[in-house]
């Protein structure tokens, strides 16, 4: 089976293309070279004997030049700071990305796994009523405030997390950011590709991924900037307070599944699936730093911030469906993971 990765040089893409290619796919992954990165990760490819296709998924990818059997679109901005500074860019990139990508596969029905975002959510999933401690927020659902909720946030945010039927529209009360909706309309394009034309395709919104490959920065990749900071013994000036919960899963465990949805796409196409570590994998900026600084010893010295526009306090995946669904769920704990990170940045890369 020949496989089209697209983002093939990021982060997920580098981690799945080397994945696919260890269990005897023909890979190819497409990249534009926009995210910084992008160019070491390609090195990594080559290395493996991955094709790397260099093409900008603002333009249509002409018929004759796609032969391939299944695509993983990955590709698209990763950065909601990115979004929010240049939001046209973030709309080409994303949106427009995808739509051409879905008109790609379209006349063949090609197989197609996307890479959705739990940031479709808006900002509405703050007034769900939350407690306060130390190092994080808490959801206090025997709040008073918890009553007057409308019936669809209730019905979709739980002890489990929060299921794929959170609304996407906040009718003009509650931001995204630019990210989150150039996301969304990639998201709502998927479904109606599925729905109108028969193109089997699968969505997966996804919460914090981490692992090797990730070159994390203050805008994107968190829990791998930490961990370089901490090495590095750097302070950092952070844009939150450091209590926001989110749920992080483990980039081969999310590898795995994309295969798995590939390899059962019969079954799968159509689906929305929210996709993370679940509510037993959840940690915050400070709770990761208190571990880091109980493995290296010292305290790392954080000023902390307001906040970023549209951030979310609380993000838990409910993985429920997805593990109903394809028996799937992370085999990686987040501080298996975090030290996982630890002994690979003390190790020669490869």
């Amino acid at each position: 089976m020949k496989i089209l990765v697209t983002g093939g040089c990021g982060f997920i893409g580098t981690n799945l293309c080397l994945s696919l290619k260890a269990k005897g796919y023909k890979i190819t992954a497409l990249d534009n070279f926009s995210k910084d990165g992008s160019k070491e990760n390609a090195n990594i490819l080559n290395r493996s004997k991955i094709p790397i296709w260099g093409y900008d998924l603002r333009k249509q990818i002409p018929k004759e030049k796609f032969k391939f059997d299944a695509v993983f679109h990955l590709a698209g901005n990763g950065s909601t700071p990115k979004s929010i500074k240049d939001p046209y860019g973030d709309f080409l990139d994303t949106a427009l990305g995808t739509l051409n990508i879905l008109e790609t596969v379209r006349t063949n029905k090609t197989p197609l796994v996307y890479t959705s975002t739990c940031k479709i959510y808006s900002s509405e999933l703050n007034i769900v009523p939350t407690k306060v401690t130390e190092t994080r927020y808490i959801w206090n659902f025997k709040s008073p405030l918890y009553k007057k909720l409308r019936l669809s946030i209730k019905e979709a945010v739980s002890k489990f997390g929060v299921n794929e039927y959170f609304p996407v529209d906040s009718v003009g009360k509650f931001a995204h950011a630019p990210y989150g909706v150039s996301h969304a309309t990639g998201d709502l394009y998927c479904q109606e590709y599925f729905l109108m034309y028969q193109v089997p395709v699968v969505i997966n919104r996804m919460s914090t991924i981490y692992g090797f490959y990730q070159q994390g920065s203050e805008n994107q990749g968190f829990i791998d900037w930490m961990v370089k900071s901490k090495i590095k013994n750097e302070s950092l000036n952070l844009e939150t307070n450091g209590k926001s919960v989110r749920d992080i899963l483990w980039v081969d465990d999310l590898t795995d599944l994309f295969l798995e949805e590939l390899v059962q796409i019969a079954k799968v196409k159509g689906n929305v699936f929210n996709i993370g570590g679940g509510n037993k994998n959840t940690i915050t900026i400070r709770e990761t730093f208190k571990y880091l600084d109980s493995k290296y010893g010292g305290r790392t010295k954080l000023k902390f911030g307001p906040g970023r526009p549209a951030d979310q306090k609380i993000y838990i995946t409910d993985i429920r469906k997805v593990k109903k669904t394809l028996n799937w769920s992370p085999k990686t704990s987040a501080y298996n993971g975090i030290d996982r990170l630890l002994n690979w940045y003390k190790m020669p890369k490869p």
